[in-house]
């Protein structure tokens, strides 16, 4: 169910994101419950 939360907003979000070839979700998302399209940069 955290996973699916998680992943829900990135389905949509991700394919738009030229720079992103790949994708991790860590632990620290998972703790935060937090994936931002900042987060999502900063690990890319």
């Amino acid at each position: 169910m955290i996973l699916e939360e998680l992943m829900l907003d990135l389905m949509y979000h991700l394919p738009s994101q030229k720079r992103i070839k790949d994708f991790e979700v860590t632990s620290e998302m998972v703790e935060k419950r937090d994936v931002s399209i900042a987060m999502m940069e900063k690990a890319g």
